[in-house]
């Protein structure tokens, strides 16, 4: 966001940088016995987000998905999943418990995201719970995940791509980069938010620049 900011001719150093955090915490992993055969897409259903991508990708190898949210896409994606013959579940827009149980028992979550995303809830909140993340390489994403490491990401747009992601993870992979995921979130949470958030303020205050 920054970035766009600067090259629309703002100037950088009225930029501070803060992380978005997550309203699930980061105490209760699930476990490689959770995990069932089937990747999770949950948020807007909208055709920014390229949940259509998801399915093209899903049924090259015939992998099982479940959408948790609700949108204008919404119909075009439930055609377009009997039209592909993808094993899709829609499960309607999930809040707290129901939630957590299907982030903590999907594969991965993927998000693979037409508009450069800028730090979206989805990713953090799976990370929080030790799940892989299977992103799209654009904006705020591509600073959260690092392939490999502690999640995967794909070219935007690029089915083949997210394809041969979705058809190589392996359960034991999956929890392995989950618990990275987890581990990279750590000390991220509500008490250090605030400290950062308070040090803008008094820097404003100050009247010192923002680096």
């Amino acid at each position: 966001m920054r970035d766009i900011c600067v090259d629309f001719g703002w100037p950088t150093n009225k930029f501070k940088i803060l992380e978005n955090i997550s309203p699930i915490g980061n105490n209760d992993l699930g476990t490689i016995n959770d995990i069932q055969d089937y990747f999770l897409y949950f948020g807007a259903l909208e055709e920014e987000k390229g949940v259509d991508l998801l399915l093209r990708a899903a049924a090259k190898n015939q992998k099982k998905i479940k959408i948790a949210g609700i949108g204008t896409e919404m119909e075009k994606l439930k055609t377009l999943g009997k039209q592909l013959k993808v094993e899709v579940e829609f499960l309607g827009q999930l809040q707290g418990d129901k939630l957590q149980t299907s982030i903590k028992q999907a594969l991965a979550v993927v998000i693979p995201s037409r508009w450069p995303e800028n730090m979206p809830l989805n990713a953090i909140e799976a990370m929080n719970l030790g799940k892989t993340v299977i992103a799209a390489n654009i904006g705020g994403l591509s600073e959260l995940i690092q392939t490999g490491v502690n999640g995967y990401l794909f070219s935007p747009q690029n089915e083949d791509a997210l394809s041969k992601q979705l058809k190589f993870l392996t359960p034991e992979q999956a929890h392995t980069i989950g618990q990275a995921a987890h581990k990279s979130r750590l000390g991220k949470d509500e008490a250090w938010h605030y400290q950062k958030l308070i040090k803008i303020y008094q820097e404003a205050l100050n009247n010192k620049p923002l680096d």
